[in-house]
Order: structure tokens, then sequence, then C-alpha cells
């Protein structure tokens, strides 16, 4: 989702993601239920949420044209990270490098060693987001209209 907004958004200065899909399959390996089941399993969709034969056709097919994989080369050259587990069993790591070879620089590429698809509870992955965030955004911090210039009222 975040690649596609940035894509679109040339207010987003850039974009780090964790264990990215570079284009959704209809089954994964991990996930034996489904997206529909596991968004259901979530809590994302309900379960009166049922689509016949025809119609979940339909669905998959205008879902399967959302493809980060074209939308990260239409960032524009604003900075990309990407972070994936070596051993993540819903999202591939080659989904990272199928991004990372459609992305413009500057881009950067970090296959955590033993990490798998729960990248937000990994320090590693985080403390590389932090990191690069330093490196990437070069915008002076935002101040709030009440703040004086010294950072206090008035």
């Amino acid at each position: 989702v975040a690649l596609g907004v940035a894509a679109e958004n040339t207010r987003v200065d850039g974009v780090a993601t964790l264990a990215s899909i570079a284009y959704w399959r209809r089954e994964r390996s991990g996930l034996p239920q489904g997206l529909l089941g596991l968004a259901r399993s979530l809590g994302l969709v309900g379960s009166e949420f049922a689509l016949a034969d025809h119609e979940a056709e339909a669905w998959w097919a205008e879902f399967e044209t959302n493809r980060a994989e074209w939308t990260v080369a239409l960032m524009g050259g604003r900075p990309l990270l990407l972070v994936h587990g070596s051993d993540d069993v819903l999202v591939p790591p080659s989904d990272a490098k199928i991004l990372f070879a459609a992305a413009n620089e500057p881009k950067e590429l970090l296959i955590i060693d033993g990490a798998g698809h729960q990248l937000r509870l990994d320090p590693r992955a985080i403390n590389a987001v932090l990191e690069w965030l330093e490196r990437a955004v070069k915008r002076p911090p935002v101040r709030l209209a009440t703040d004086g210039p010294n950072g206090t009222d008035g």
C-alpha cells in the first residue's frame, strides 16, 4: 500500500517497507485459507462477505492488477528501503529482490538472516529503518504553528 501511495503522491519523501509483497498470489505458502480467509481471521472482512465462484474470479483479476513491482518504479527516485527476513514463509525474500530490481536509485535492500515475516517485532529491522530514516529524510523537523523560534509558545 505504501508503495502505491508513494507512486501517486509526490509529497511522500521516501518509503521503508517490511516484508513487502511484489505481487499477489492467490495462494501463498503458510496461508492455506487464502487471502480472503486471512482477512477474515484478522477481522478485516466479516464472515458475511461471501463470493460466488465467478465473483471471486473477477475480484482476484482486479486485485492482481495491484502490483508493487510496477508501482515501485513510479516513485521517481525517492529513497526506498526494503527490509525482508531470509526465513519469511508468507512472503518469499525473492519478492524483495523483485522490488529492488524494479526500483530507481536511491534504494537499499536488507535481508535479515534468520528473520521471518514479523519484522516489526525484530529489533534488527526496526533499527535498520530508524537508521535509514536518519540518512534518507533531509528536511527540517516539523514545528507546530504555535511554536516560537526556540520551540516555546509566543
